[in-house]
């Protein structure tokens, strides 16, 4: 493989995730994670966006884009089998991160921020590509220099978290399913109500 593996990228597939990173490939026991030096610093948001946003904030933003909850880009309510109805609404935003195309989905109740998902989609890739694996390999690399050591896992799902004690956390999941073609995504989302986690 002539991509470049970083060294928070080895660390991470190692450590974190076991050996497996594609679909195909077996899954490992649970490994427990190292001990982290310093707790996970207060999660806010993404970029410009915080969970203390309000709504109106969201609207006024002309980067953003209003999806109703249920509409083809806005279905992340299948994920937690939701009925329909329930379905949060979104705003949406095309962008490039880490030089990669990539998609900004603010999910929004009436009231608040739920999550903010960023999505690297590339399901559309050529299968005997590296899409996939190499922005596998920048998102990892980020994380794991911004945030240090996971704070847990779920090695089954290939997800890896960093939940801070002053509030907020941060999923990672890769569904890359060759090193082509697939998803990768990671999650921002509060723990409690921000206002209150403040250290």
């Amino acid at each position: 493989m002539t991509t470049f593996l970083s060294h928070g990228f080895i660390m991470f597939t190692m450590l974190c995730l076991g050996q497996p990173v594609f679909a195909d490939e077996e899954i490992p026991k649970e490994k427990p994670l190292p001990e982290r030096d310093s707790p996970v610093p207060q999660i806010e948001g993404y970029a410009d966006w915080k969970f203390t946003d309000s709504i109106e904030a969201l609207q006024g933003d002309s980067r953003l884009t209003f999806i109703e909850g249920g509409e083809e880009k806005c279905e992340f309510g299948k994920e937690e089998k939701r009925a329909k109805a329930t379905w949060p609404d979104c705003f949406f935003f095309a962008t490039k991160i880490f030089e990669e195309p990539a998609e900004i989905f603010i999910l929004v109740t009436k009231e608040r921020v739920e999550r903010i998902i960023i999505h690297f989609n590339r399901l559309d890739s050529k299968s005997d590509s590296k899409d996939c694996a190499a922005v596998m390999n920048v998102v990892v690399d980020h994380l794991v220099k911004k945030f240090g050591i996971p704070t847990s896992k779920h090695d089954a799902e290939r997800q890896v978290f960093w939940e801070s004690p002053y509030g907020g956390i941060i999923e990672f999941q890769n569904n890359c399913i060759s090193e082509g073609r697939g998803l990768v995504l990671f999650v921002f989302s509060p723990t409690s109500d921000p206002e209150k986690s403040k250290p």
